[in-house]
């Protein structure tokens, strides 16, 4: 029973988060359906059986820094929009981080959000053939091969929405199929997950589709990359996953700075259009260069950018279209520094993941991570990537056998010391607690 609860459960959080992307619903109601679905959760979860909260220390001090850098910006500059958006990335954020990665299966997570990724292509599907059909619009039309098409919105009022969705979706779909294939031959018992593969292999075509209708470049490079980090885990290993990985993203990254006129590099790659992004980028660097420490805030416009933004740039009133660079303009170096060590200590625990869904949660925190370089979104907050990327960083918190993490549990009595606690610091820290039980964490998902 447990189990089908937190089924519904994961599909009604997605659900949510997508429904603040929604075409025609209103912002502020779909702002607090969310919040009412959180909050639900956390009802379930305290009803159901002992909420706990598992951190990893980097992890957790990285996101600390991040948290404080923002509120420091907050108030300097407070808000409307600053508070909400700062208890979205605090209460919300963090529970999905630090406290939902507990209760979810990876597996279930990543099979809804291929079924959702593959639900809101169906929906657009036909659009692309026909165009407009009610509420279901299209973007414009392109050419695909000689074939021209219009390119589906879905329900959302930006292609690049069913693009990055569909992108996460077919990632989990892929794990799932790869996963399918290297169990079947170990079990007698097959048929189950041979059929559970051939619905993967159904969700991952849909996906794809959704992706290259939509014409997102970030989310089609998001997808390759994920897939082929599935197929380097499962043809050659961690070891070598973890050094391609390594390395393809030292070459993307300095591909895309001199892309962006922010690195001299060969002219193959000054060539390549970012629509903008280089010159936003630019702006961002200058606007951080006037707020150094802590940024303007996460309450900050678009419009604080903008007297940043050349004027006959084209770009004015644009935002960021970098999670990173966006990290860095709202929180200054130190949030900056702090989300970029967010990622690192996320991705390296990934790349050692040896739980059975190890391998897909290392393609999905890569896939998101790419993607983040090419939008505005971060971790944090309600768009539908924010809601996986935080996910995906709680599940792998608990990965690696060989580390460590913290797990507090609300207890009302005094606090109990698990037997298996080892290390000194969190003695000390169990000892001078009065609320909380600190445990060593080893819990196999």
């Amino acid at each position: 029973m447990r189990q089908f609860q937190s089924t519904i459960a994961i599909y009604a959080l997605l659900t949510a988060a997508c429904l603040t992307l929604v075409e025609g619903v209103s912002r502020p109601i779909s702002f607090v359906w969310f919040a009412v679905v959180f909050t639900g959760i956390c009802v379930w979860i305290w009803w159901t059986g002992e909420p706990t909260l598992a951190a990893n220390p980097p992890i957790l001090a990285s996101t600390l820094l991040i948290w404080f850098a923002l509120t420091i910006s907050f108030l300097s500059s407070p808000n409307i929009s600053g508070l909400l958006r700062l208890g979205a990335f605090i209460g919300i954020s963090g529970g999905l981080i630090f406290g939902f990665s507990n209760v979810f299966n990876p597996a279930n997570v990543y099979r809804a959000v291929a079924w959702v990724g593959a639900s809101v292509t169906l929906i657009s599907l036909p659009t692309v053939f026909v165009g407009e059909l009610g509420p279901l619009g299209v973007w414009r039309t392109a050419t695909l091969f000689g074939v021209s098409y219009s390119i589906p919105l879905s329900v959302f009022d930006n292609p690049n929405t069913l693009g990055l969705i569909a992108a996460v979706g077919a990632t989990g779909a892929a794990g799932e199929v790869l996963s399918a294939r290297s169990t079947v031959s170990k079990v007698d018992n097959s048929q189950e997950i041979i059929v559970d593969g051939v619905i993967a292999e159904v969700l991952l075509v849909i996906c794809t589709l959704g992706v290259v209708f939509s014409t997102g470049r970030g989310a089609l490079l998001a997808l390759v990359v994920g897939v082929g980090i599935l197929l380097f885990i499962y043809g050659f290993g961690r070891d070598i996953a973890a050094i391609a990985t390594v390395c393809g993203g030292l070459v993307l990254v300095g591909a895309i700075a001199i892309a962006a006129h922010l690195l001299p590099g060969p002219e193959i790659f000054q060539n390549i259009d970012l629509s903008g992004r280089g010159v936003l980028w630019r702006s961002v660097i200058q606007a951080v260069g006037e707020r150094p420490l802590f940024g303007f805030g996460p309450g900050a416009t678009d419009d604080a950018l903008s007297q940043f933004v050349p004027e006959d740039s084209g770009y004015v009133g644009v935002a960021p279209h970098s999670s990173y660079f966006r990290m860095f303009f709202i929180g200054g170096i130190v949030g900056g520094i702090g989300y970029l060590s967010l990622c690192v200590s996320a991705l390296r625990r990934a790349l050692i993941d040896a739980t059975p869904q190890g391998a897909t949660t290392a393609a999905m925190i890569v896939a998101i991570f790419v993607m983040l370089i090419f939008e505005g979104v971060t971790v944090f907050g309600l768009h539908p990537v924010s809601v996986m990327g935080a996910l995906t960083i709680g599940f792998v918190q608990l990965s690696d056998r060989t580390t460590r993490s913290i797990c507090l549990s609300w207890d009302s009595l005094p606090p109990k010391i698990d037997a298996a606690v080892q290390n000194s610091f969190l003695r000390t820290i169990a000892e001078n607690s009065h609320l909380f039980g600190v445990v060593n964490r080893r819990r196999n998902r």
